[in-house]
């Protein structure tokens, strides 16, 4: 970590800054991941210097605003040698392809649908195998030459460099579903942030994850869901965050949204290391097109998934018993996800939300924990 020096130039963020939604607040956790791991890396910013605490992170830098503010975005989005995303504060040059799959598809799929977010290279193919004798799945993706979160130096600084001091507007690739609906009221409508809110929204794609989904109950264009976690402590989530780099591709499908929020919370863990890695609730939420906005991605559903002892043991159980498996022959295999999961109900009740376990997933509760 670099210790700080006395300038005039500052960012400043807090958990319990005002206004903070569950995504600014993944936003603060994304940026102090990739302000850790370039930690280990300074000469990528050699203007920059930080403090980051459990609940806080702290920017300080000398010179030009925008010239400090393009060094780190420089050093934190950047494009591997597969054409894929690559994010610093995940460490994505060590991760394996699979997860690198992952990640590019889940961004792409929500913080980056809109063509106008990114510059496409051309179209790939990646060949996976999860069993030694087992099938391959293949996956296509979009490779990319730039996207916009490389350049977001520009909307954060006014016409001579300076970090600007007024709030600039949002767009719905900064904060998915938060765009105008009424173009002609934009100004009534529209969306605004301080330079040091849209900063931290702009790292949230670092701390989220992505779900495949596969369901027949969801729409056939709501593809992905994104995760937003309830952070409390950016030091305990970004430990947890990169646990996730020991999963492979077909552990990000899911056959809802309440199944995804699930595997995210349970992942490794009984809800007491749950509670202390700091992250007991999450979002969860599907972009599509709307009848009334069909050029422009909106939220289509979202619910939030709360994690206690009962949920995670009886979800659990489930998993053992409606797993996923690898379908279909030679190169048009994919990723059965199994049904049995996505009956999970949700009925909000003061603001939360409740998971109702259906029966069949209860009557077998004996069977895997031994009759209690």
């Amino acid at each position: 970590m670099q210790s700080l020096t006395t300038t005039r130039y500052k960012i400043e963020l807090h958990l319990s800054d005002p206004g903070m939604t569950l995504l600014h607040r993944a936003g603060i956790a994304g940026l102090w991941m990739t302000l850790d791991r370039l930690a280990r890396q300074p000469e990528k910013v050699p203007q920059l210097s930080w403090k980051l605490t459990p609940r806080s992170v702290v920017i300080d830098w000398q010179g030009s605003d925008r010239e400090a503010l393009n060094a780190l975005l420089k050093a934190a989005f950047g494009i591997d040698t597969d054409g894929l995303i690559s994010l610093a504060g995940l460490g994505s040059e060590t991760m394996d392809l699979q997860n690198r799959l992952t990640v590019h598809q889940g961004i792409r799929g929500t913080f980056l649908q809109h063509p106008s977010t990114y510059k496409a290279a051309g179209l790939e193919s990646k060949a996976l195998r999860f069993e030694e004798d087992g099938p391959e799945l293949v996956v296509n993706y979009q490779t990319l030459a730039s996207y916009t979160h490389q350049e977001f130096a520009e909307a954060l600084c006014d016409g001579k460099g300076w970090l600007n001091r007024d709030p600039i507007s949002v767009a719905g690739w900064l904060n998915p579903g938060a765009v105008v609906r009424h173009v002609a009221f934009s100004s009534h409508t529209g969306f605004e942030e301080t330079p040091s809110a849209a900063l931290a929204l702009l790292f949230a794609p670092v701390s989220c994850l992505y779900f495949i989904l596969r369901s027949r109950l969801r729409d056939k264009r709501a593809q992905y869901a994104l995760v937003v976690p309830e952070v409390k402590d950016l030091e305990l989530y970004a430990r947890r965050r990169r646990q996730f780099r020991e999963l492979g591709y077909r552990n990000f499908y899911a056959s809802s949204l309440g199944d995804a929020g699930l595997r995210f919370l349970t992942f490794g863990s009984t809800a007491e290391i749950a509670r202390f890695s700091g992250v007991q609730r999450c979002q969860v939420l599907t972009l599509g097109t709307v009848a009334w906005s069909s050029q422009q991605k909106s939220r289509t559903d979202l619910h939030t998934v709360e994690a206690n002892d009962r949920i995670c043991e009886n979800y659990r159980l489930a998993s053992a018993l409606f797993t996923d498996r690898i379908a279909g022959k030679a190169d048009k295999t994919f990723v059965a996800t199994s049904f049995a999961r996505g009956p999970f109900k949700f009925e909000v009740q003061q603001h939360l939300t409740e998971l109702r376990i259906p029966p069949v997933v209860s009557d077998n509760q004996a069977l895997f924990a031994g009759g209690h």
